[in-house]
């Protein structure tokens, strides 16, 4: 388990979180600015008991409202990474799901929109687990589905689509809404960019030189998608029809992800229609407040099912590779797949994960190209 310092979640409590206190703090203690700057963002390594003593009488004396005192100092500075994802997204009481809700432009009268059947699988899997499993008795949070907006002709034009303007500038507000209260409500993103905008929208703001749903002309985002033949191919910061470019692969569809940054190394997660797939999990989380964002997607929507099992099953395993921003921590974790497609007794499809292998970006990697 690795310490956390909650220093910025403190000063929230108290009001204080504003700019030079950092400052303030480090002339009031005796303090190295730069020792109570990392610990104000979560990067000190093996603080001295004395410098964690000399922060915690500071807090003492500025909080004569005694906000402190239920939890106790310093006690209430020093936090824990993570152990349990599933207790991680529950911890604010609520937690919200995010999930692609289609509209073809040119449809039959009478038809209706729908998800993803695999995305709700998925998210289906997470709200069964989170508000009913047995290990979280006590501790179960409310649960909330939340549905983004996305339209396309029914016939695709073009190699290369921009979101529909009126459903993007709707993910954009549903994104600043979602990042706004992301203290208060765990938000888990289901489903890849091509049916969840907002998935675009966080990639585009965590990696350097990003503008979403623009194709750029060398990857900034350590991970790709290369489109399958006859599927919907929007423009983005992480995927298009072709291989990452410049990469000099022949065109293959599945996820390539950045192995090694300067011999420009990618490598390649192969598909192959319900057998095959791979799929992605991000993380972003504020160590001052634990706030937490999650990105869960496969390959296909056959991945993406398979990585909402893995990631109950096996979420626990995410944490370790996280790598600390100046605000955030984050991990990104590839995970290859073999599943196969299995009918209950009642005749519902279910695909069920056979093999799965967790593959993190390297930490190199991302502490480069993080914004």
């Amino acid at each position: 388990m690795e310490i956390e310092f909650r220093l910025k979640q403190l000063l929230m409590q108290l009001g204080l979180d504003h700019h030079g206190i950092q400052q303030k703090i480090a002339e009031d203690s005796g303090l190295h600015r730069h020792t109570v700057r990392k610990m104000y963002y979560n990067q000190l390594n093996r603080p001295s008991l004395d410098t964690i003593a000399k922060v915690a009488k500071w807090l003492e004396d500025h909080d004569p409202a005694g906000k402190l005192a239920g939890e106790g100092l310093p006690q209430a500075l020093i936090g824990r990474r993570p152990a349990n994802t599933l207790r991680a997204i529950a911890a604010p009481g609520h937690v919200a799901l995010y999930m692609g809700d289609f509209e073809a432009e040119e449809q039959p009268v009478g038809t209706g929109r729908w998800i993803s059947l695999h995305d709700a699988e998925a998210a289906g899997l997470l709200v069964r687990e989170l508000t009913t499993s047995t290990h979280m008795i006590g501790e179960h949070p409310q649960v909330r589905l939340v549905y983004v907006p996305f339209r396309f002709p029914a016939e695709t034009q073009g190699p290369l689509e921009k979101p529909h303007s009126e459903h993007l500038n709707r993910a954009r507000a549903l994104y600043d809404q979602m990042m706004a209260s992301r203290a208060h409500e765990t938000a888990i993103l289901i489903g890849s960019m091509r049916v969840n905008y907002l998935v675009e929208l966080l990639a585009a703001e965590l990696f350097k030189g990003c503008k979403p749903f623009e194709t750029p002309k060398k990857p900034k985002v350590p991970f790709w998608l290369t489109y399958r033949a006859r599927t919907r191919a929007i423009s983005s910061c992480f995927g298009s029809t072709r291989t990452p470019p410049d990469l000099g692969h022949p065109t293959a569809p599945g996820i390539y992800y950045l192995e090694d940054e300067q011999a420009n190394r990618w490598a390649y997660c192969d598909w192959t229609h319900k057998e095959h797939d791979a799929g992605v999990v991000l993380t972003a989380r504020d160590p001052g407040n634990n706030a937490l964002v999650l990105a869960v997607f496969g390959f296909s929507g056959y991945g993406t099912e398979a990585l909402g099992q893995w990631l109950i099953d096996h979420g626990d395993d995410l944490w370790e590779h996280e790598v600390a921003t100046s605000k955030l921590r984050v991990s990104v974790c590839i995970c290859r797949l073999l599943v196969s497609e299995t009918i209950t007794a009642r005749g519902d499809r279910r695909v069920e994960v056979k093999e799965a292998s967790l593959i993190p970006i390297r930490k190199e990697i991302l502490e480069s190209r993080l914004a």
